[in-house]
């Protein structure tokens, strides 16, 4: 990963600092065992309402394909039968 940084000209004493002092450990364990949940195994990987979701087709451009499945969530979420 440093080497990487120097690759990409990150402000390398600062990721150094970054990454042996595990300042972001936290989080990045805490996304690893949520991908670990919803058996992702790659990015990009997107859930909607924790729901997995696809990579838009080809053909479909991503903006639609998303609004597709939030509609397609919205109203799945108001057609269900309330809990009491």
């Amino acid at each position: 990963l440093k080497q990487l940084a120097s690759d990409v000209e990150l402000d390398r004493e600062q990721f150094d600092q970054c990454l042996d002092n595990g300042t972001f450990r936290p989080t990045v364990q805490s996304a690893v065992e949520e991908a670990r949940r919803y058996a992702i195994q790659g990015t990009p990987s997107f859930l909607i309402n924790g729901r997995f979701a696809p990579a838009p087709p080809a053909f479909l451009p991503p903006f639609e394909f998303f609004t597709r499945l939030v509609e397609e969530e919205l109203v799945a979420q108001a057609e269900a039968p309330v809990a009491r």
